[in-house]
């Protein structure tokens, strides 16, 4: 029927928006984790700029708290 039809579209828009979620998820980490590896060869500034350009590009992020947490480290403060 068209319902089902229309269900099945909707269906696989969302694997797809899933992926792409997955996917900008992938990448932030992968962003974080090169902070990291800056912050530790003595770049914190470099690192301070990385976390602070990924708080802005991913807002929603359920890993930005994380980023967020770490910026402030680096920043001093607690």
């Amino acid at each position: 029927t068209a319902l089902e039809d229309e269900l099945e579209k909707i269906k696989k828009k969302l694997e797809h928006y899933l992926g792409l979620e997955s996917t900008l998820e992938k990448t932030l980490l992968a962003a974080q984790q090169t902070a990291l590896k800056m912050e530790e060869q003595a770049k914190k500034e470099e690192a301070k700029k990385l976390y602070e350009q990924l708080i802005i590009d991913y807002p929603g992020s359920t890993l930005i708290q994380i980023a967020r947490n770490r910026l402030g480290e680096l920043n001093g403060r607690p």
